[in-house]
């Protein structure tokens, strides 16, 4: 479903009248700000966002949705608010592209809430488009992140300009399966990709399964994909 600024009116009461939803699918294109998506749904089991074509501060969505177990949210972030616990939530998709675009603090500040409404999520798969904001993303003096009880897959996106990059070591100790997206090395590379590797090497303790796609650069050979 598509929702533009005309459609403000409806945005608050529209997803209350549905409560037999399963599957909820939004295109968001608001260059307006202050709008408000409230989404009550008891039935709901997947819900995702779509969000490229939403200015700054455009809309704050509301969930109450006791039942989902898929939410995914891709391009722009939004303030999340989630109003009951997401206790049987089975995948989180969060695919966000503030970074590199000026608006790395925006989404800083908005990480926290969306992070812990999916907090019971089992799989989770994020990507960030630029270093920015994954860099962040670990730093305890900005984001208090949750623990994730739940979780046991991680799929990320990795950025070859990311200093700093690592996986918290609290998520590494319960992890079973593991996925490194786009992990770039050099010929005579020991930095951070290198000690990102070793870091789950050593720490990721019942790990099952690990996936790491890389990409070869060489002064000598064209770039490769392993």
């Amino acid at each position: 479903m598509y929702l533009y600024n005309s459609h403000r009116p409806l945005m608050r009461t529209l997803f209350k009248s549905c409560p037999l939803l399963k599957r909820l699918w939004l295109s968001l294109f608001l260059d307006e700000e202050d709008h408000i998506v409230d989404i009550v749904a008891p039935n709901l089991k997947h819900l995702r966002f779509e969000t490229d074509g939403c200015a700054p501060e455009a809309c704050k969505v509301w969930i109450d949705a006791p039942e989902l177990e898929i939410f995914e949210t891709r391009g722009y972030s939004m303030v999340f608010n989630f109003v009951k616990d997401l206790k049987l939530l089975q995948t989180a998709r969060v695919f966000l592209n503030e970074c590199g675009f000026g608006r790395e603090g925006e989404l800083i500040n908005r990480l926290p809430s969306l992070f812990q409404g999916i907090s019971y999520v089992k799989s989770l798969e994020y990507y960030f488009h630029g270093f920015y904001c994954a860099s962040q993303l670990y730093n305890p003096d900005l984001v208090a992140l949750p623990i994730f009880r739940n979780l046991f897959h991680l799929q990320f996106t990795y950025s070859p300009m990311e200093g700093n990059s690592f996986i918290p070591s609290f998520l590494l100790s319960k992890l079973r399966s593991l996925e490194i997206l786009n992990l770039i090395l050099y010929d005579d590379d020991d930095g951070d990709a290198i000690r990102l590797i070793q870091d789950v090497l050593t720490n990721a303790t019942v790990l099952e399964d690990l996936y790491v796609y890389v990409h070869f650069h060489s002064d000598k050979f064209e770039e490769k994909e392993v």
